[in-house]
């Protein structure tokens, strides 16, 4: 499944390195999504997982420091996975382990992304909202299988890396978002 291999984060100054020891999938009665837990060697990451049978494309969404399962705009991360499904595209939902901190963030999103790509997803793009937008912008300097960046509403601090996306350009922006096609 998603392996024991090492995933690397380089975040500014700080370079981690995370072991994937474990997953776990529980479906969830009556919801759209399955619980997914990836245990590693600094913690579980807990993510809801929005399957779509023979997705090659997905999306990784992220929230801001509020921690949970956060979603801007009134439940759009939650209304948008289910849409995806129908164009399919899986998407997974990841809640950080600790919400405030930028470099294990990143580790969370990572793994997210990790896990969609080890169900058989080749293109993956990412949104964050608030302190998610500079999560998913580190997260995507760090993985050549990031196709896309989607920032909603980001914060500043962290968004460094993005001049050097590779091949990455404005593709639309506005008050709420500013998109990236890479």
């Amino acid at each position: 499944m998603l392996g024991t291999a090492a995933v690397e984060v380089d975040v500014g100054a700080t370079k981690v390195e995370v072991r994937p020891t474990s997953v776990r999938r529980v479906p969830q009665a009556g919801e759209a999504y399955d619980v997914v837990e990836i245990e590693t060697d600094r913690g579980t990451t807990t993510c809801r997982y929005y399957e779509a049978r023979g997705a090659r494309s997905g999306v990784v969404m992220v929230g801001g420091t509020g921690g949970g399962f956060d979603t801007p705009a009134q439940g759009l991360y939650p209304r948008l996975a289910k849409d995806l499904r129908n164009d399919r595209i899986g998407t997974l939902r990841v809640q950080y382990r600790h919400p405030t901190d930028l470099v294990e963030s990143t580790v969370d999103t990572a793994l997210g992304t990790r896990y969609l790509e080890s169900q058989g997803v080749s293109a993956v793009g990412l949104v964050g909202h608030s302190f998610g937008g500079a999560v998913v912008i580190q997260a995507a300097a760090n993985d050549p299988a990031v196709r896309a960046v989607v920032t909603i509403s980001t914060q500043a601090a962290g968004t460094e890396p993005v001049a050097g996306l590779a091949g990455c350009r404005p593709a639309r922006t506005g008050a709420a978002a500013a998109w990236l096609t890479c």
